[in-house]
């Protein structure tokens, strides 16, 4: 099952509609997130997708709250 799926299984975009969305990918290189984001899907519900298909917990963290100490624990190869 595919990020696409989860979403139409969630309601949030049509069964019919994952052909085009899919084309539309192919044919112009753009990324799904873009094509969903472009067609009215939220970021959030991208998100919840995204946690279910990799079996992770998803947190929207407020970017104003990470300091510059924080981001010191993160290796630049894992944060691109």
């Amino acid at each position: 099952m595919s990020i696409l799926d989860i979403l139409a299984k969630q309601g949030v975009i049509e069964t019919k509609d994952l052909s085009s969305i899919r084309e539309k990918s192919e044919s112009t290189g753009e990324s799904f997130d873009k094509i969903l984001l472009s067609i009215g899907v939220s970021e959030d519900d991208i998100l919840k997708a995204k946690g279910e298909y990799y079996a992770v917990p998803v947190k929207k963290v407020n970017p104003s709250l990470v300091t510059s100490q924080l981001l010191e624990y993160i290796s630049e190869e894992a944060a691109t």
